[in-house]
């Protein structure tokens, strides 16, 4: 995984996901997160099963948080690619639906310890020297969609 920056976003994976994404956005421009939740799952981008442990699906569930929550900070996306066309969203709505689900996905990895095997995202954080940081960032994520699903 190469990875420059304990946000998911800062990672090969996150760039191949979003140019993914790039290629199924709507003509409108507009992207709803229970439809990029359901395009990932079909996509075998995200498993719609929770018993799945796998880094791939771990990386991406952070990042399509962390997409969703950079949306709704600044209204845009503002990415280091310059061949990233998906910065011409002009909205990214959510439901409560795709809220918890992302909700639960950020806090199955966040409570890896109660599980037999250890998720190779963790595993990977855990060894590195930017543990605390990693996992703080997890913890900012969960109480951000938390918070959403307040107001």
């Amino acid at each position: 995984m190469g990875v420059w920056g304990v946000k998911a976003l800062e990672s090969d994976e996150a760039y191949d996901l979003i140019r993914f994404l790039e290629e199924k956005l709507p003509e409108d421009n507009k992207i709803e997160l229970s439809q990029v939740i359901t395009l990932l799952q079909e996509n075998n981008f995200l498993s719609s099963n929770f018993e799945d442990i796998d880094a791939f699906y771990d990386n991406n569930a952070v990042t399509i948080a962390e997409l969703y929550l950079e949306f709704k900070d600044n209204g845009k996306f503002s990415f280091p690619y310059d061949d990233v066309s998906i910065n011409i969203v002009k909205s990214f709505t959510a439901d409560e639906v795709a809220l918890r689900y992302l909700l639960e996905l950020l806090t199955d990895i966040q409570h890896n310890g109660e599980r037999a095997v250890e998720r190779e995202m963790v595993k990977f954080w855990r060894n590195s020297d930017r543990w605390e940081s990693w996992k703080e960032h997890i913890n900012i994520l969960i109480r951000r969609l938390e918070d959403e699903l307040v107001r």
